[in-house]
């Protein structure tokens, strides 16, 4: 790793920390459980779906599970170089 490297992943750190300070916990009632239960994805996916989905959140992911689903931003993953 070069130094300029570990200043950019420092960096994305700070941001990605930033980021998750401005977000809310919430709790996964019966109702989010049962709602997260009607979605055809991984278990962890359709909690993560279904809290959008309650909070009427635009959901923004590079999971390609989320691909054609409605309220998700999807983004393919640009491939490393190297």
């Amino acid at each position: 790793n070069s130094p300029a490297w570990g200043s950019r992943a420092s960096l994305l750190h700070t941001r990605g920390f930033g980021l998750m300070q401005s977000g809310r916990v919430v709790p996964v009632d019966t109702a989010l459980a049962l709602e997260a239960a009607q979605h055809p994805l991984p278990l962890a996916d359709s909690l993560i779906y279904a809290t959008a989905r309650r909070y009427q959140a635009v959901l923004w992911t590079q999971d390609e599970h989320f691909r054609d689903l409605p309220a998700v931003r999807y983004f393919a993953k640009i491939p490393a170089i190297g």
